[in-house]
């Protein structure tokens, strides 16, 4: 083999690998997932799992599904050893739209989370399918 051609065909496998290691750093397509009825029924008889509300705290005090955890997602990584009584646990992630659960949701997994759902059309979903919501208050 030329020279030449053994470079290309270098260059090529390398860029190749370069691609699958990037597409693998996004949100995983096969991210399990809960709809927004599963989890509400779940709090409603008791059985619900843990909930990560990674939107910022100003959302969150806005309103939040009931018995949420506020840890908003561009925290998650430096404060992760403050979940780890969660990693072996069922965790359901939300943000507003999905994005943000996206990044979470893989800080989650590289920190050894194995149980981890992502919450089917997030807090826009649970709002508009009138779910119950709390707030944080002076009071709370």
């Amino acid at each position: 083999m030329s020279t030449r051609l053994l470079q290309r065909v270098s260059g090529f496998a390398l860029l190749v690998c370069l691609a699958l290691v990037l597409s693998a750093c996004g949100k995983d397509e096969t991210t399990a997932t809960i709809t927004a009825a599963d989890l509400a029924g779940r709090i409603g008889n008791g059985t619900a799992p843990a909930i990560f509300d990674v939107r910022t705290p100003e959302e969150y005090e806005a309103g939040h599904i009931p018995g949420a955890i506020n840890i908003p997602h561009d925290q998650l990584s430096d404060r992760i050893g403050e979940f780890s009584p969660y990693q072996d646990m069922e965790v359901v992630v939300y943000c507003r739209s999905g994005k943000r659960a996206g990044i979470a949701e893989t800080a989650l997994a590289a920190a050894g989370f194995r149980n981890v759902k992502d919450l089917e059309g997030h807090m826009q979903q649970w709002e508009a399918d009138g779910y119950p919501t709390d707030q944080v208050s002076d009071s709370n």
